[in-house]
Order: structure tokens, then C-alpha cells, then sequence
């Protein structure tokens, strides 16, 4: 029965020590994982996330102020650097142009449960809601966060996600009306106005006053009977 060196052994020891460190290493800096989706309104991501698979709605709803806007989420798995997050959103119409586009900063949002979360990031539509080009159009939902680290440790990890959507209105942009016409006075659609008649009763004719005295006429006498 051979028996190794003493140096083979312990060269061969310190080799799995490294690979073992190596291995612990990339578990805890691997790829961060984003799952595409979306909230509701003020809702609570960590509790209303929705999921988003390929051909899906995405609905499209109204803002407190009008805005008309989806609001897209994401759910993060994997190692989750701490710190913020540049988060680029692109919505695209079939030919590449964009509906919207938005970056924003963002920090993961985190479930009781340990789960991290993008949320409240808005893409919003330049139309009002009665005008709406995208409704039941296909578009194209791409998503790229990009960890900045904190103090200097998991920056520069990217994670990238895209799938297509279907643009649906939701209760509250397909019940939307476009604002009434002002009330406009009919004399301005005349060509002419005439003008008000002013006169006075009196400028027409005059009226004969009878002069009485105890309720008898009093006439002038007539000549010759002074």
C-alpha cells in the first residue's frame, strides 16, 4: 500500500480548503433573479404582488391626479445586495419605440417572509385617459437593476428581465369621460344682435289727464260766457 508525501497531503488539503472558500464565496455574491409584475395602487407590494407570465394583462389605470400609468413591480431571489439599485423600465410599443421609459433609484422593499421587492415604479402615458392608442396592444416590458453596493460591497451586480404584456384599462380609466363643453351664451353664435329698445312710453304718446275737482270736470269756459 503506497502513502502520499507529506507535502502531497497537505498541498492537496490546502487546494479543496481554497475551492470550498471559492464555492462559499459565489454562493454569497451569485446572480440576483427578477421576476416581472405589479401592485395596486397604494397597495402593499409585500402582500398584492401579481406575477407577470408572458401574453399577460398588465392593467392601466388613473393616478389621484389623473396620471394615466401602469405600475410595475419586481420580485427579487438570490442574493439581494444591500444599498440601492438603478432601475431602468421600458415599456415598447411592437416596433421598439417607447410608451414610456422611466429610471428611477430604488431600495428592496422586504415581506416578513424575507422576500425583496422593486415596487412603485410608474410608466406613465402622455395621452388622457379617453385617448387610448395602447388599449389591447402588445408591448414589450423590459426591466434592468443594477446594485450600487453599500460600502462597497455587491455593487455592479445586474440583473436583467423582459416579457411581453397586453395593455388592459382597468375600472378606472375605462369609465373615464372627456370633460364637458364649457356653456356658451347663445348670442354668440348669432350674426347680428339687435339692439334693446330703450324707449320710454312716454316718448310715443301722451296721455290726456283729466283735471276734476270734488269728481267733476272742470272745462274752460267759452267765449262769451265769462
Amino acid at each position: 500500500m503506497s502513502h502520499l508525501p507529506l507535502a502531497s497531503t497537505l498541498a492537496l488539503l490546502l487546494a479543496a480548503a481554497a475551492s470550498s472558500c471559492s464555492a462559499d464565496e459565489t454562493a454569497a455574491t451569485g446572480t440576483l433573479t427578477v421576476l416581472l409584475g405589479y401592485h395596486p395602487l397604494e397597495g402593499d407590494v409585500t402582500a398584492t404582488f401579481v406575477p407577470l407570465s408572458n401574453g399577460q394583462a398588465l392593467p392601466v389605470l388613473m393616478g389621484g391626479q389623473g396620471a394615466v400609468m401602469c405600475i410595475v413591480a419586481a420580485e427579487l431571489a438570490g442574493f439581494v445586495p444591500e444599498g440601492s439599485f438603478t432601475v431602468d423600465v421600458a415599456l415598447r410599443k411592437s416596433n421598439g419605440d417607447p410608451w414610456a421609459f422611466p429610471r428611477v433609484r430604488l431600495e428592496p422593499v422586504w415581506s416578513e417572509d424575507g422576500t425583496a421587492y422593486f415596487a412603485n415604479v410608474w410608466l406613465i402615458f402622455s395621452d388622457p385617459p379617453w385617448i387610448r392608442p395602447w388599449e389591447g396592444t402588445t408591448a414589450r416590458l423590459e426591466l434592468t437593476a443594477t446594485s450600487l453596493g453599500k460600502d462597497g460591497v455587491g455593487g455592479g451586480i445586474v440583473s436583467t428581465a423582459a416579457l411581453d404584456v397586453v395593455l388592459t384599462p382597468s375600472d378606472a380609466v375605462a369609465g373615464s369621460r372627456p370633460p364637458p363643453e364649457p356653456d356658451v351664451p347663445e348670442s354668440l353664435f348669432e350674426d347680428t344682435i339687435e339692439p334693446e329698445d330703450t324707449a320710454s312710453p312716454d316718448d310715443t304718446f301722451e296721455e290726456s289727464e283729466d283735471v276734476t275737482e270734488d269728481g267733476v270736470d272742470v272745462e274752460s269756459p267759452r267765449s262769451g260766457e265769462e
